[in-house]
């Protein structure tokens, strides 16, 4: 059997010549390579990169002058653990690092050896959350938010490194903390001026009105009960 093949011609010559770096031109589906491929990566933008907000020195300054070098949560060391500590964020971080003013502010931050910060981030955070250790996120704000703290007590942390006594209505409770407000002062009659602000805050600056207990408990006419304590400001 005669076993046939392609007969093959010779291909036809250019009219012109080639210029040197010329080649056949690219069709649309075939993929391209080389410099082009370099300039499409080039011309991309170039997302830019997550920052992790930080605690600067002068913010770990603030929390030795408040707790030495102990820890200030001491549920598992009883607060004797001292020099390795951790910056243990009240209200967490998300992802990246979150973009609130207070993330890095000394109100937000407790000193915490290793297993206590373990403890309340990852073992127990409703405990803590109880305990004010841990906050979730809302309309509170971390210095509104008592904190039991190993040394001295139920506290209210501020962004200057102190603290300052929290009133027994916003924790000594079966229901949760509650935030504590500072509002203006009030005359005889116990008039309590609530900022428009905080109303806002709390959903609730087009009720009626509010109303407020013996112990400075406010919750608002509409029927929302306990939204926060008042705390005359001194």
């Amino acid at each position: 059997m005669k076993q046939t093949g392609i007969k093959r011609g010779i291909p036809p010559q250019r009219k012109t010549p080639m210029s040197r770096g010329e080649g056949p031109k690219r069709k649309a589906w075939m993929p391209s390579g080389g410099k082009a491929l370099e300039r499409k990566a080039g011309a991309k933008s170039k997302r830019p990169k997550r920052t992790r907000t930080r605690p600067t020195p002068d913010v770990k300054d603030l929390l030795r002058d408040r707790n030495g070098t102990y820890c200030e949560v001491g549920i598992k060391c009883v607060g004797q653990a001292w020099g390795d500590l951790q910056m243990a964020h009240r209200e967490g971080k998300k992802s990246g690092g979150t973009k609130k003013r207070w993330s890095s502010q000394s109100s937000n931050l407790l000193w915490a050896c290793p297993r206590c910060h373990y403890e309340i981030d990852q073992v127990s955070p409703a405990d803590a959350e109880r305990y004010g250790f841990k906050i979730r996120e809302g309309v509170a704000r971390p210095w509104e938010i008592p904190v039991k703290h190993y040394e001295h007590g139920w506290v209210l942390l501020d962004d200057e490194g102190g603290h300052r006594p929290a009133p027994r209505a916003a924790w000594d409770r079966s229901d949760g903390l509650l935030p504590v407000v500072v509002v203006d002062d009030y005359d005889h009659l116990g008039f309590v001026d609530v900022p428009t602000e905080v109303l806002e805050r709390y959903g609730h600056l087009a009720c009626h009105g509010y109303e407020w207990d013996e112990e400075f408990v406010v919750h608002c006419s509409c029927g929302a009960v306990d939204l926060f304590v008042a705390e005359v400001a001194s």
